[in-house]
């Protein structure tokens, strides 16, 4: 059954994809200084919603797993030390 969940899960997105292409297949010419393109405008849309969420994971992992590395390695520093009266403390 665990392996049945990723394919349940991609069901509705893969859905929202066929939607978008279906109701929105209206060339549009995208114009990037250097180059044009020429695509539908579904394809458009589920690009600009793949690069936002990629844009964001790469954000929320600078902000927030970055710091929480920096600190696990410096606990686990201060744990190989084992300085006596010094307790270990997560957070600043």
């Amino acid at each position: 059954m665990k392996h049945w969940l990723p394919i349940l899960l991609a069901l509705p997105v893969l859905a929202l994809a066929f939607v978008l292409g279906a109701f929105n297949a209206n060339p549009v010419t995208l114009d990037l200084v250097v180059f044009q393109l020429h695509w539908p405008l579904g394809v458009v849309l589920m690009l600009a919603l793949g690069l936002g969420m990629l844009l964001m994971a790469l954000v929320m992992y600078l902000v927030r797993v970055v710091p929480l590395q920096y600190q696990l390695r410096r606990c686990l520093r201060m744990q190989k030390t084992d300085v006596p009266g010094q307790e270990l403390q997560l957070g600043d």
